[in-house]
């Protein structure tokens, strides 16, 4: 990138410095095979047309531009995390089967959730579960 001569830009740019780490993570790519991207693609139709929701209505819904989601199913674009996030919350999708072809159910989903919040609450139900830490 070329450096700029305003200093209102670089102020932006140190101002804003964490966000781009951040959109940098944001904007990794989901998947790096063919089949994985070809079943997501799948899943992501599968999902829309069982809800009834055209490809333009559903990327308008999450804030991007009308021809997102076709240029992911057609044309091959390869979404970043952020954005397949976006389009399954916005038309109530499961972000979860859309990515792994698995479904999450609302106990499944409140559990993982409080796993990872609450370390104790993990190592408690691995010692239920009977899986002692090796170390």
């Amino acid at each position: 990138m070329a450096q700029s001569l305003c200093p209102i830009y670089r102020i932006v740019n140190v101002r804003n410095k964490g966000r781009a780490i951040l959109s940098d993570i944001s904007d990794i790519v989901i998947m790096d095979t063919l089949s994985e991207i070809s079943g997501l693609r799948a899943r992501l139709v599968e999902q829309l047309d069982h809800k009834g929701i055209t490809m333009r209505a559903a990327s308008v819904n999450a804030n991007l531009g009308p021809g997102y989601v076709h240029s992911v199913v057609k044309d091959g674009q390869e979404p970043t995390v952020a954005k397949l996030a976006a389009i399954c919350a916005a038309n109530d999708i499961s972000f979860s089967y859309v990515v792994l072809g698995v479904e999450v159910s609302p106990q499944t989903k409140r559990l993982l959730e409080m796993i990872g919040r609450d370390e104790k609450a993990r190592d408690g139900i691995l010692a239920l579960l009977g899986d002692r830490d090796p170390e």
